[in-house]
């Protein structure tokens, strides 16, 4: 993070965020950069962002409220940070080191000359100038250098100490990474430790008039007297959800990054009662998405963000988002208990909230064929959607299983219903829908793609069923393709069904029944979509889009805040929650999850109308992870008094201090 003036910029993962702090702290504009935003350095109108593997973003902050990109150097593995002093830029590529360049020729050339190169001992952490030297650190310490003439810049010492952040001043190093320590580098060639604080890990400080402001992984923020460097003491502390991986002061606030959860902000007028202010949520996990023209919406956990053909990006605070659909520049979002919000982007700066429809279910998923929307909620609600200012609600289709995912084609409905197979029905009277056709089967329906009468079908305990719905009466079997792992999505583009499971993509030729499995190196995909020729894949904190058999870009739309490169050893615990497994399950599942620190534990489970039918308790548990069958949440699939739960969908809420998160599941019988 960098503070300018009124303006906090932050690198975001999958982007770049700019907020006011001048009044009332409001974000004023995000950017999306083609790579993962791990660093900012501000200097003058320019940001200079480390973009991980897509290189060095250089881009306009002229206007704070319209950054726009406007040069990229991405000649690197993975850069971690950007430093620019005088008329020279230092790039840190984790992987190979530190590079060193003319400041002007970087601004004009895609793949300007180095005038200096030092490879690291491992991974680079992080790089400041100080008094003609260059201070790099890696796993093996913080390293002097000196540039001279020489291409390659020599080094003169080393501080052997693990550093992933560190401030130079008057004479002194300031490290942290296992607590702080103060170095005195008056001669550069014999730096020495004299003396340390134990703290928490430790991935980031500030020096501001005699004090370190310190952002330990742990969580939070900690800050200590350093005024007498032989005796450096901690003053006082203030927690935080969330492992703080960035710290910035201005004036009498001090800002902590937390990755996903967001920004905190600390009021520190009486330094040794610093006093919680403020908490700026993240938008967590993406969770549905959907492409119109050059516009992408996606929600997360909390938010709907829309980004547009510029990267320039939108973002709104929504709880409990699950799906989205749009049409004609609306937004029509899937928000749980709270319903469907629909947003007008006619004006993509300033959009609008139209109205907000209360659903008498939890609203899981939003689908949109031509002027009418359906919303499953258990069953499906019908809403007319031809005038978005005036949205009716015209039909409602019954369910005896849980409707999951919809296809169309004329005018019929085909409803992926989990356990209840497929069922099709007819709207070409929405007010009437009627039930005209159905196929069972031994696994869960987890989705269906329809043309020319052949639905494509997601069986759990296959893959992809194929069925022939010529004949409403008596669909038949066609065939079936195996996928590896448990099917989530699939859509069907000219003589191709695109299937994804949860760890690639098939192509099935539907001519010749051959089967082209697609490694596009995934990571947690979840949802896909094809939108002309090109095929969009969610995966994880990412929107993966590929044009059809060939790989063009990748365009990141995760939401936490700038997170700092940590090798995986030494990665702290977090608070997280995992997919259960297994996932449609029966009779019995286990839930993973982690905790940052110890505290009491709590697992509940709810049904789609919210109500809890289920809690598992575990008292206090230390810090650690929770993934394996031995050690995770194990539900039997009962209630409360000991009774089975039926078919279909459900929450499961992890609860522990302050943190909570939300996942669903799937009961098979």
């Amino acid at each position: 993070m960098s503070v300018v003036g009124n303006f906090l910029y932050a690198a975001s993962g999958w982007g770049i965020e700019v907020f006011n702090v001048s009044k009332q702290f409001n974000r004023i504009a995000e950017l999306s950069t083609p790579g993962y935003a791990q660093g900012i350095r501000i200097k003058g109108d320019l940001a200079y962002v480390a973009d991980g593997t897509a290189g060095v973003q250089i881009i306009s902050i002229e206007r704070p409220e319209f950054p726009q990109i406007i040069h990229t150097v991405d000649k690197f593995k993975n850069v971690g940070q950007v430093e620019v002093l005088d008329d020279k830029v230092y790039v840190v590529d984790i992987e190979r080191g530190l590079h060193i360049y003319d400041l002007d020729a970087f601004h004009q050339k895609p793949a300007p000359p180095m005038i200096g190169y030092y490879p690291t001992r491992g991974e680079a952490f992080h790089v400041d100038i100080y008094d003609g030297k260059i201070y790099l650190s890696d796993k093996s310490g913080i390293h002097t250098l000196s540039l001279g003439r020489a291409t390659v810049p020599v080094m003169m010492g080393t501080i052997p100490v693990l550093g992933y952040d560190f401030q130079l001043l008057d004479g002194y190093a300031y490290i942290v990474g296992y607590g702080l320590k103060i170095a005195n580098i008056s001669n550069p060639q014999k730096p020495k430790v004299i003396s340390t604080i134990g703290t928490s890990r430790a991935t980031s400080i500030e020096i501001e008039d005699g004090y370190g402001y310190i952002a330990g992984q742990q969580g939070g923020l900690v800050i200590a007297d350093i005024s007498d460097k032989n005796q450096p003491r901690i003053i006082a502390k203030q927690r935080t959800a969330g492992s703080t991986v960035d710290v910035v002061r201005n004036e009498n606030r001090v800002y902590l990054a937390n990755g996903l959860d967001g920004l905190h902000i600390v009021d520190v007028t009486n330094l040794h009662q610093p006093e919680w202010v403020e908490h700026f949520k993240g938008a967590g996990r993406p969770t549905d998405f959907f492409v119109e023209n050059e516009r992408i919406y996606v929600t997360t956990e909390s938010s709907l963000k829309v980004i547009d053909g510029q990267r320039k990006a939108i973002h709104i605070d929504i709880e409990s988002t699950t799906s989205v659909s749009a049409k004609d520049g609306y937004a029509y979002v899937a928000a749980g208990k709270s319903g469907v919000f629909v947003y007008d982007f006619s004006n993509p700066q300033r959009p609008v909230e139209v109205t907000r429809i209360q659903i008498p279910s939890a609203a899981i998923n939003i689908q949109i064929n031509e002027d009418l929307a359906y919303v499953c909620a258990g069953d499906i609600i019908i809403l007319d959607i031809s005038s978005p200012q005036n949205i009716r609600r015209v039909g409602r289709i019954q369910m005896s299983g849980t409707a999951y995912r919809l296809a169309f084609e004329a005018d019929l409905v085909y409803v992926a219903a989990l356990s209840d197979g497929v069922r099709v029905f007819s709207v070409a009277n929405p007010a009437n829908p009627r039930p005209i056709s159905g196929y069972e089967m031994g696994g869960n329906a987890l989705g269906v793609a329809v043309k020319n009468n052949k639905a494509y079908i997601l069986d759990s305990d296959i893959g992809v069923r194929v069925v022939d719905f010529s004949n409403l009466g008596h669909p038949t079997d066609v065939t079936v393709y195996k996928t590896e792992k448990l099917p989530i999505a699939v859509a069907v583009r000219g003589d191709y069904v695109y299937a994804l499971d949860q760890g690639n993509i098939m192509l099935i030729d539907v001519r010749t029944g051959e089967t082209i499995p697609q490694d596009k190196n995934l990571i947690f995909p979840s949802d896909l979509m094809i939108v002309g020729d090109t095929l969009h894949i969610l995966d994880l904190y990412e929107l993966q889009a590929f044009q059809i058999n060939e790989s063009i870009f990748s365009l990141p739309v995760e939401d936490g805040m700038y997170s700092k490169h940590i090798p995986e050893y030494l990665n702290p615990y977090r608070n997280w929650l995992g997919q259960n497994f297994p996932n449609p399950f029966n009779p019995e599942t286990w839930i993973p999850f982690e905790l940052e620190d110890h505290g009491e534990v709590v697992v509940s489970i709810y049904n789609l109308n919210g109500s809890l039918i289920r809690q598992i308790q575990f008292g206090q548990l230390s810090a650690g992870k929770y993934l394996t069958k031995d050690k995770a949440a194990y539900w039997d699939g009962r209630n409360q008094i000991g009774e089975r739960v039926s078919n279909g969908l459900y929450f499961y809420q992890l609860q522990t201090g302050t943190f909570q998160q939300t996942k669903k599941l799937i009961v098979i019988q």
